[in-house]
């Protein structure tokens, strides 16, 4: 069967007949499944997984896509898979269920939701990547500057060009994740044309001084696996995450607890 459907496989074959064996039951639905991919690849981003045009019980399948993948990278040129990828999805070109990329234009009233890829270009300057929603909400209006609702792993910054030469910040809360979320969002490459750079990206409200100015809200925060030696902060941003870690109560202030008269006071000094 595999040398009549797909016997570029027979390499592979020969070198893992236990792992045939196991699966011999299903065996023509995976060879149909890995001939679609070969057959529809320059259409498989219009395709979930279970709207392959075959006739097989894709739901059922899922559970074997580690076998796909295997055979897939073998039968595929490396330029038709995005190596650097580990979701099946993602790997061999499928569509896949996108994060939904929320994003409020300052001086237009407009708040949208869309899939991040459906974001083609931002015209603006200034960008805010926020993690809480009140503040998110009520972020005060400025011109040529958005605010995104930052619900998101970093690594999504990787699949667009949308953030390149704008003034990017972040604001999270006054805590130790919070500056772990800071140095992980610096660690990731933009796109740019051919050639990615590291994101340049400013904190906002996340210093000494707005720790200071609400002691009142100081509050209680559980730390686990502190990391004293972040590579992505500054001395500054730095010497802040180890201040929070050696404190032993009242080590973080929530951001929704800034009060919107600092808020307006910092945003009227950028």
């Amino acid at each position: 069967m595999t040398k009549r459907q797909a016997p570029t496989l027979l390499p592979w074959l020969e070198s893992n007949v236990l792992k045939v064996q196991k699966h011999t039951d299903i065996w023509a639905e995976v060879l149909k499944i890995v001939n679609c991919h070969c057959e529809e690849r320059s259409n498989l981003n219009n395709y979930y997984w279970r709207q392959l045009p075959i006739e097989v019980d894709l739901a059922a399948m899922e559970i074997h896509q580690p076998l796909i993948a295997e055979l897939l990278n073998t039968v595929l040129s490396p330029n038709n898979i995005e190596t650097t990828e580990t979701q099946f999805e993602k790997r061999f070109g499928l569509r896949y269920d996108e994060p939904l990329l929320r994003i409020r234009f300052l001086n237009k009233n407009e708040d949208i939701a869309r899939p991040i890829s459906a974001w083609k270009e931002l015209d603006c300057e200034n960008v805010f990547f926020i993690t809480d929603k009140n503040v998110f909400l009520s972020f005060p209006e400025l011109a040529t500057s958005v605010a995104i609702l930052w619900e998101h792993p970093s690594d999504i910054l990787k699949e667009t060009d949308i953030f390149n030469g704008k003034n990017l910040y972040f604001m999270s809360d006054i805590t130790p994740k919070g500056f772990e979320q800071l140095s992980e969002m610096r660690s990731i490459s933009l796109r740019g044309g051919t050639t990615k750079q590291p994101a340049q990206i400013h904190s906002f409200l996340m210093d000494k001084t707005t720790f200071d100015a609400f002691p009142q809200h100081h509050e209680n925060i559980k730390i686990s696996n502190p990391n004293a030696f972040l590579t992505h902060l500054d001395d500054e941003e730095l010497a802040m995450y180890q201040f929070l870690i050696s404190l032993n109560d009242k080590n973080g202030l929530l951001q929704r607890n800034i009060s919107h008269a600092f808020l307006l006071k910092q945003v009227a000094c950028l």
